[in-house]
């Protein structure tokens, strides 16, 4: 069975590669988030809000990471060749990876959530204010060594797979360490009440 869906996948990703890989991110984030909601928050029911944008962060992911490695590859082994120098080539695309790479989809990611959650734009520049650094150091922590072995060892098509294996525990912590607060009223809530509002039928005259 396992090997089933394994070459399922893989000849979805053939034929579809960012539709397989956003499919597959976008459950992985929103399993994460489900079974952080009610196994480790004790939640008693899940708040599909906080579901459904989690879930969408995992989109998030796949739409930077998808043309992102494919605009460094080419241009890694331009300077240096993976045949000829694979370790050089490899710490030259966690590098870059690891500062352009990791500051810009954590920046995306803590905009995301803060509006999704209600913060407003004022919220979501003060949570790039006060979260980046720590989510940076987090992300450094685990990402690096991964990654070194990831862009060392397996092809282009298949690293966001390989990547998704590591994101079933990461996205779990994300989902945990930016929960949202009480205090804001989730984006969807929102835009709901007020299209409600709207859709009221206005009182005829007698």
């Amino acid at each position: 069975m396992i090997r089933g869906l394994r070459d399922a996948y893989l000849s979805a990703l053939r034929r579809q590669p960012f539709i397989t890989k956003s499919v597959a991110s976008f459950t992985i984030f929103g399993c994460s988030d489900s079974v952080c909601q009610l196994a480790v928050e004790k939640k008693p029911s899940l708040d599909p809000n906080r579901l459904l944008s989690r879930a969408a962060s995992g989109l998030l992911v796949v739409c930077w990471v998808h043309p992102w490695w494919g605009f460094l590859e080419p241009r890694a082994e331009r300077i240096l060749s993976f045949a000829t120098a694979p370790w050089k080539n490899t710490l030259l695309k966690v590098f870059a990876d690891q500062t352009i790479g990791a500051g810009s989809i954590n920046v995306m990611y803590l905009t995301h959530v803060a509006l999704c959650d209600g913060k407003g734009v004022d919220g979501a520049i003060e949570s790039l204010k006060t979260q980046l650094l720590p989510l940076l150091l987090a992300h450094w922590s685990v990402f690096p060594a991964f990654h070194t072995l990831n862009f060392r060892y397996v092809p282009l098509q298949h690293r966001v797979l390989a990547q998704n294996g590591i994101q079933v525990g990461w996205s779990g912590f994300l989902s945990y360490r930016f929960r949202p607060t009480e205090e804001a009223e989730p984006v969807v809530d929102r835009i709901v009440r007020t299209a409600s509002g709207k859709l009221v039928p206005s009182q005829s005259a007698s």
